[in-house]
């Protein structure tokens, strides 16, 4: 639910340059350190899928 109170606004919306979206940030410092968990795919590998996808749509 969104937070109604003044002290605590919400964080600001920066839509992608192309207009596909708002920005999100995930930590998954909780989930490595509570249930051990790790991403199966390194970063170099996920954002060379982003760019790959986004030529693909050009």
């Amino acid at each position: 639910h969104p937070r109604t109170d003044p002290d605590h606004a919400a964080p600001a919306a920066y839509p992608y340059p192309d207009g596909c979206g708002s920005w999100q940030q995930a930590d998954v410092r909780t989930a490595r350190d509570r249930l051990g968990w790790r991403p199966r795919i390194n970063l170099e590998e996920s954002l060379a899928d982003i760019w790959m996808e986004a030529a693909c749509r050009i």
